[in-house]
């Protein structure tokens, strides 16, 4: 896998089939990877882009660097791909 400047501006393009493109920006490329892994259903990752200076990412390409070890971002720990879809929150609510 080549280096990617993981630092350049990039954003987010998700298909609406009825309207134009969703698009998210103002993000780092390793930041919109991260969002695109760790947020959408792997079905959803397959009709999303990253855009960056310098090219374009696509739906599966993405999930694979994420997992790749050179992926400069921390993944959750104890934590097994789950296809792009939220852990759940285990964290506990105390009673007032």
């Amino acid at each position: 896998m080549t280096n990617l400047p993981w630092e350049a501006p990039a954003r987010i393009i998700l298909p609406d089939e009825a309207e134009e493109p969703v698009r998210q920006e103002g993000l780092t490329l390793a930041r919109a990877i991260e969002i695109v892994v760790e947020a959408f259903p792997s079905d959803r990752i397959t009709n999303v882009r990253i855009e960056f200076q310098g090219g374009t990412l696509e739906g599966q390409v993405i999930a694979t660097i994420y997992h790749s070890p050179r992926f400069p971002h921390s993944r959750p720990r104890g934590r097994k791909s789950t296809g792009g879809q939220l852990a759940p929150d285990k964290r506990r609510h105390q009673a007032a």
